[in-house]
């Protein structure tokens, strides 16, 4: 299992803005499957959680799902743990599309595992 761990403090459209992303390469072996992102703090603030499967030249949103629950997110606005498969994925990031105060505190735990 890999972590990292960025304090998110501006928000972006394109996470071009120095802490407003914090964005991973799922190249290095061994390629995960799954990928679980957590986000604490005191905050008000959107995160958008998104893939790229061209090495991060072209983002898009992808569903991340809380525990126990079926229903998918592309984002989300309060602290909470998500989680998602990241097989066929270069990178993965998770962006503020807005930004009111903080920090964001986001977790992105990576595993060879598949999300069930």
């Amino acid at each position: 299992m890999s972590q990292y761990q960025a304090d998110i403090t501006a928000q972006s459209t394109d996470g071009s803005v120095e802490g407003s992303t914090l964005s991973i390469s799922l190249n290095n072996p061994p390629s995960p499957g799954s990928a679980s992102i957590v986000l604490s703090g005191t905050f008000d603030a959107t995160l958008q959680f998104e893939g790229s499967a061209d090495g991060g030249t072209t983002w898009v949103a992808v569903d991340c799902f809380p525990p126990n629950s079926n229903t998918p997110a592309t984002s989300a606005t309060a602290p909470g743990l998500w989680q998602l498969n990241v097989a066929g994925l270069t990178n993965l990031r998770v962006r503020c599309s807005a930004f009111t105060s903080g920090p964001v505190v986001a977790t992105i735990n990576t595993s060879t595992a598949t999300f069930a």
